[in-house]
């Protein structure tokens, strides 16, 4: 049974849970944090344009990643996380996940997590570098 699609369009700079499984690598091939890049777009129902985070440092730092300034995730680890704008996706709302802490009568509780207006502003500048098209950032 395909996973149930996430239920809502996220918004952008939302911070969901992505399932990767199923890609080639050296793509990404497993559940991993994102940030939601993408606005609601009429007629483009069901798809987001995703950028995947990462506890993992760049082995160089580039134009195309973003030290955010702390973890969004809950239960973060402490560790720097990474934006990788070169690994750009669209995928389908039902490789999303909201985050969500327990069941109020059989109901999941979601928490919304987002990161601030300045890092999605870093994040779409870097996005840019990472498609090779950084020169039209000014």
């Amino acid at each position: 049974m395909p996973p149930k699609a996430l239920p809502y369009h996220p918004k952008q700079g939302e911070v969901l849970r992505c399932d990767f499984s199923g890609l080639v690598p050296p793509e990404m091939d497993k559940v991993r944090w994102v940030v939601v890049l993408s606005p609601k777009f009429v007629g483009r129902r069901n798809l987001a344009t995703v950028i995947p985070l990462s506890t993992t440092p760049p082995p160089a730092i580039e134009a195309f990643h973003v030290k955010l300034d702390k973890d969004p995730a809950p239960n973060a680890s402490g560790d720097d996380v990474w934006a990788k704008c070169d690994m750009v996706m669209t995928v389908s709302f039902a490789r999303l996940s909201a985050y969500w802490t327990s069941k109020d009568g059989g109901r999941r509780n979601y928490v919304s997590l987002h990161i601030s207006p300045l890092e999605l502003g870093k994040i779409r500048q870097a996005t840019l570098a990472g498609i090779g098209l950084g020169y039209l950032w000014k």
